[in-house]
């Protein structure tokens, strides 16, 4: 895409922007892009777990009188990694709830500074995220679950690729914000 079609697009309000922004921006795009596909892969993947590990308890409960232990914990573990890992790619296509009736009564300057400025505080929870994410990891590696056995790492590390993904997407969102041209939702929704 030349110059003149990035300038129609609103891509040329900074001059950083038109000289080594956008080489910079595309290739954080494609990588952005494709960790939210995985993460919307495993998610979708999860959710399937989710349902069928339930089908299994309800079907072994109600006509066989007897279901089996695992169903229950594992539908549980599949719920937690597919609440973490489409909070990212919620927050990636702006779809938490938010209230901006006091940021449209701000002049647009501010408008900019402050959603780059919440920005950045979400991208400071994203790390927390890791860090303790990562420390409760560490603390669980030798825990087993009751039902499974199967270490609580595993399913205490959603919470790592939660922040993760997070941090991915806020990130983008903060230099798209800086040097794109264009003000990034407070959520880090994609602009194309």
């Amino acid at each position: 895409m030349g110059g003149k079609a990035l300038r129609k697009r609103g891509f040329a309000a900074h001059p950083f922007f038109e000289t080594r922004g956008f080489a910079m921006l595309k290739p954080l795009l494609k990588l952005k892009r494709a960790v939210m596909l995985l993460y919307s892969s495993v998610a979708a993947a999860a959710l399937l777990v989710l349902i069928v590990s339930a089908f299994v308890q309800v079907v072994g409960r109600y006509i066989f009188n007897s279901s089996p232990t695992w169903t229950e914990e594992l539908a549980r573990y599949a719920f937690v990694w597919f609440g973490c890992l489409g909070a990212a790619v919620a927050l990636d296509q702006n779809l938490h709830a938010s209230i901006s009736i006091f940021m449209d009564m701000l002049p647009a300057r501010l408008q900019h500074l402050l959603k780059v400025l919440l920005l950045a505080l979400v991208l400071a929870i994203s790390i927390l995220l890791v860090v303790t994410g990562l420390q409760l990891t560490k603390a669980t590696v030798a825990t087993p679950s009751p039902a499974m056995r199967i270490s609580m790492a595993w399913v205490n590390s959603a919470i790592i690729f939660c922040g993760l993904g997070m941090a991915v997407t806020t990130g983008y969102s903060i230099l798209e914000a800086l040097f794109g041209g264009k003000a990034a939702a407070p959520q880090g929704g994609e602009h194309a």
